[in-house]
């Protein structure tokens, strides 16, 4: 190894070195150190939208149910028809083919594999 310096590395050591500015580090340690903690990530629009009317429907259901019993009942009979349906072989098959489907594409990469290349200089 060389351990001497060359004429271009020795003229780039003599060169002044410009004056940092006055508040550089005060602005950093303003936006590191005491930067002011991330808001709470607060509900968008449509999200409050969406629940209140979730809870909107959610209540009307609860007072049908509660004043007329045979709703109710009829609720009861659609989740266990509902239910039937996830008990036949074949829709359980294409649910296992299609989730299984969506894991594999989100755990693909689509991004090109990169290759380290040496140069000839070490």
């Amino acid at each position: 190894m060389n351990h001497e310096y060359d004429e271009i590395d020795r003229a780039l050591f003599a060169l002044p070195l410009e004056d940092p500015p006055k508040d550089l580090h005060q602005s950093i340690l303003a936006l590191t150190v005491y930067a002011p903690s991330e808001a709470e990530n607060r509900a968008g629009l449509w999200e409050a939208i969406a629940a209140g009317f979730s809870l909107a429907l959610a209540a009307v259901l609860a007072w049908t149910v509660f004043r007329n019993p045979a709703f109710g009942a009829q609720i009861v009979a659609a989740f266990t028809l509902f239910g039937r349906g996830f008990a036949d072989q074949a829709t359980l098959a294409a649910l296992t083919a299609g989730c299984s489907a969506v894991a594999w594409v989100s755990l693909m990469t689509f991004r090109p594999a990169r290759v380290e290349v040496r140069s000839g200089r070490s």
